[in-house]
C-alpha cells in the first residue's frame, strides 16, 4: 500500500550504518544493547507519524526482535 519497498529501500543502508554507528566501539553487553535499541525503538515510536521516523522505528523493532544477534555480532567485528 505504501510501496515502502520502492520507496524507501534505499535509506535502509543508510538507517543501518546510522544505527551501528551509535552502538560501535561501546563494548556493551548484549543485555545492555538489547536495552538501548528497545528504548531507541521507543522513542522512534513517538515520533512515527513522520515517514522516516516511521521507517526508522520499524526497522529498529525489526532488529531488536528478529536480526538482535546477527546486529549484535557486526559490532563484534569492528
Amino acid at each position: 500500500m505504501y510501496q515502502l519497498e520502492e520507496r524507501w529501500s534505499s535509506d535502509i543502508g543508510g538507517i543501518f550504518e546510522e544505527i551501528r554507528k551509535l552502538y560501535a566501539d561501546r563494548n556493551l553487553s548484549r543485555e545492555e544493547l538489547r536495552r538501548k535499541l528497545n528504548e531507541k525503538c521507543a522513542d522512534m515510536q513517538t515520533l512515527s507519524e513522520f515517514p522516516d521516523k516511521f521507517i526508522q522505528s520499524k526497522y529498529l523493532s525489526w532488529l531488536c526482535e528478529t536480526m538482535f544477534d546477527a546486529f549484535y555480532d557486526s559490532l563484534q567485528i569492528t
